[in-house]
C-alpha cells in the first residue's frame, strides 16, 4: 500500500497528492503486492483523517470522498485530495503541532474494500491570525 506524509498550517487550503498501490498481491487480477492501484475503477474512494487509528470514524477531523464536490480526483493510482481552510479551522488557535492518522480507502464496483493508501498529517500552528 503506498504510504505518505504531509505538513500543513491551521487555516491554510492544500492540496495533497498520495499515491495509491496494490496492499496485497492478488494473483487472480494479475497484480503485485505494491503495483498501482486504478483509483479510476474505484467505485468510491474515502481519505479519513483522526487523532488515533482507535476512534470511531464518527470522531474523524477531516473526511473527504471522490463524490461530486468531495474534494478527492484523480489520475490513475494518484489521488489528488483538496483541502479547504473549514478543514483545519478547528486548530487555528492551538500552539503546538496536531498530528493526524490517515488512509485512503476504496470500494471496488463488486463491492470489496481495500486500503491503498496511509499516513500521517501533522497541522502546525498560526502564526499570522489572518481572516
Amino acid at each position: 500500500m503506498g504510504t505518505f506524509s504531509f505538513r500543513t498550517t491551521a487555516g491554510d487550503t492544500r492540496r495533497a497528492r498520495l499515491t495509491a498501490t496494490w496492499p496485497e498481491a492478488v494473483p487472480e487480477f494479475g497484480v503485485a503486492k505494491g503495483d498501482p492501484y486504478p483509483l479510476s475503477q474505484a467505485a468510491t474512494i474515502k481519505f479519513t483523517a483522526k487523532f488515533s487509528e482507535a476512534n470511531d470514524d464518527s470522531q474523524a477531523v477531516v473526511r473527504k470522498t471522490n463524490a461530486p464536490s468531495g474534494g478527492i480526483t484523480v489520475s490513475g493510482n494518484v489521488a489528488y485530495i483538496d483541502f479547504e481552510s473549514a478543514d483545519t479551522s478547528q486548530f487555528v488557535n492551538m500552539t503546538r503541532p496536531k498530528r493526524l492518522v490517515c488512509d485512503v480507502q476504496v470500494t471496488t464496483p463488486d463491492g470489496d474494500l481495500w486500503t491503498v493508501a496511509k499516513g500521517t498529517w501533522i497541522i502546525d500552528p498560526q502564526t499570522t491570525r489572518a481572516s
